[in-house]
């Protein structure tokens, strides 16, 4: 099906039923690891409020999906104001971010599919295909970077504690979100030179998630990406190319541009 609303109710249903045993998932494939089946965050959100509220678990998956949707613009408007010190930047960030899709903008195949640039594609992605637990984990990354800033501005360990424990949410939320962070926080840590920040909150952030997401886990999803499409799915010098072009690019945007907010956008 186009949708994958099943599946994750699925997830969800197990959840709110087996607190005591998410080592192991049975209902699928003859059974495997939980961890290798997805990130838990969402899921156990969903399975949590169907057991405090009294709703099916396909309702509280609708609720929690609409809560992160709203939870979206508002982080950004947070992240904004404070990296810029511009409340009006910050509410027209939000507001752009709720109105308009710079993905179809970027890529034809997805303005198409939603409608153009001026249809709401997180709303569509949630609605056509429940690419939820991505939009949490994207609603999720700013809050991360607002924690990484402060731990920036006076690195405490507790603030050191709080960005990794936020790093950690977003990769026990969703992989693809993840990679946005990482591409997020290495543009941060190359515009505010924050690198005495972001690597033990990164090491501790993982520190923190690893139980649910180890290192065998991450083997299988990287092997199982590439088996997906194995003609373009393979590491190749190019790549290395497109890093190094990569790096260029950010050290003569960094010596350009003095205000590092902007810097790091």
């Amino acid at each position: 099906m186009g949708s994958l609303d099943g599946v994750y109710i699925a997830m969800a249903r197990y959840m709110r039923g087996h607190w005591g045993s998410l080592n192991w998932f049975p209902w699928w494939y003859a059974g495997m690891p939980y961890a290798n089946v997805y990130q838990p965050i969402f899921h156990a959100c969903v399975a949590a409020w169907s057991q405090v509220s009294g709703l099916s678990v396909a309702r509280s998956y609708h609720f929690i999906s609409a809560l992160f949707y709203c939870l979206g613009p508002l982080t950004l408007y947070a992240l904004i104001r404070r990296l810029a010190g511009s409340r009006a930047s910050a509410l027209w960030g939000g507001l752009a971010y709720s109105l308009v899709s710079p993905a179809a903008i970027l890529a034809s195949e997805m303005g198409r599919d939603s409608g153009g640039w001026w249809r709401p594609n997180r709303l569509h992605s949630m609605l056509a295909y429940s690419d939820v637990p991505h939009m949490a984990a994207v609603a999720l990354l700013p809050l991360a970077l607002l924690c990484l800033d402060r731990a920036t501005e006076r690195p405490t360990w507790i603030r050191i504690w709080l960005a990794a424990f936020s790093f950690a949410l977003v990769f026990l939320t969703n992989i693809p979100g993840t990679i946005g962070l990482t591409l997020a926080v290495l543009s941060y840590a190359i515009a505010y030179g924050a690198w005495r920040a972001v690597i033990p909150s990164a090491l501790l952030g993982y520190a923190m998630a690893a139980y649910f997401t180890p290192p065998s886990t991450l083997r299988t999803i990287l092997e199982g990406t590439r088996l997906m499409n194995p003609s373009v799915n393979r590491f190749e010098t190019r790549h290395i190319l497109y890093a190094l072009a990569a790096l260029l690019i950010a050290w003569m945007v960094k010596r350009s541009i003095a205000s590092a907010h902007l810097c790091f956008v």
